[in-house]
């Protein structure tokens, strides 16, 4: 999130939505929370519920996968991020 301002800049140069650029960050951040060995997430849980990092991993494993494909699918297709706003505008 630090990089933002600075990589914000080149990413218009390169005409790359902001807002692609934005669910792309949220998602590979939301990647990086639930994936060992740093995943802040796990170890938020382990210590609430006292249970392992590897069984609270099992249990997140399938939003993991769907975080991953939602995050392939923006990148393959950006029409799909940028689609609701026309809705809108």
């Amino acid at each position: 999130m630090l990089i933002t301002p600075v990589v914000l800049p080149v990413l218009a140069l390169a005409n790359i939505s902001p807002v692609q650029f934005g669910v792309l960050l949220i998602s590979g951040l939301a990647i990086g929370l639930v994936t060992p060995p740093v995943g802040m997430c796990l170890n938020v849980c382990s210590s609430i519920t006292g249970l392992s990092i590897g069984r609270i991993f099992r249990g997140a494993l399938p939003f993991l996968l769907a975080n991953l494909l939602v995050m392939l699918l923006v990148i393959a297709f950006p029409a799909i991020t940028l689609w609701p706003l026309t809705l809108f505008w």
